[in-house]
């Protein structure tokens, strides 16, 4: 995240960036996963530069990178807090087969308090072919994966259990969601 780049690592161990962000459009690269046609890769970056000790909710994005390293000129998505995990969904999860659903941290609290609960305004969305975001569940505190398994849709939130937030203790969960 902290120095705008994404590295491949080669089999014999070779570690070079594949794109490096310029950290004032976008910044902070921290998931990413494949287009469903696997032409690109999707990565979730803040707009601007990042600050994770901001405490004004920042904008985030969802951008698409070519096999040859290049960062497309519209994001495929822009307008949440921070994107972060992302996945799409099987055929068959309801009537939302193929869309890209992500989840979006909101607001960081860094350093994270010790005796007080976090704020709740993460949330999981769901990308229509449209490229509209339709919210899909609320009361999360940092949901950091998406993931799609045996028809299910899984995420996992870190609660305040991050290096950056000093908390550092094992308090994140799971949660299952299901189509209606």
């Amino acid at each position: 995240m902290y120095n705008n780049a994404i590295y491949p690592v080669t089999p014999d161990g070779q570690c070079t960036p594949f794109v490096v962000f310029d950290g004032k459009r976008y910044s902070a690269p921290a998931m990413l996963t494949f287009a469903a046609d696997g032409q690109s890769m999707l990565v979730s970056v803040s707009e601007g530069e990042f600050d994770i000790t901001s405490t004004r909710v920042q904008r985030g994005a969802i951008v698409r990178v070519s096999p040859a390293g290049k960062i497309a000129d519209v994001p495929l998505f822009s307008g949440v807090a921070r994107p972060m995990g992302m996945d799409f969904a099987p055929p068959g999860f309801g009537a939302y087969g193929g869309e890209l659903f992500f989840a979006d941290v909101g607001l960081w609290q860094v350093p994270v308090p010790m005796t007080q609960a976090l704020h709740a305004d993460g949330k999981i969305y769901r990308l229509t072919a449209a490229g509209k975001a339709v919210l899909v569940a609320t009361g999360f505190q940092n949901p950091i994966g998406v993931r799609f398994l045996n028809g299910r849709l899984w995420v996992s939130d870190i609660n305040g259990d991050f290096i950056a937030g000093k908390r550092e203790l094992p308090d994140g969960f799971l949660v299952e969601l299901q189509a209606k």
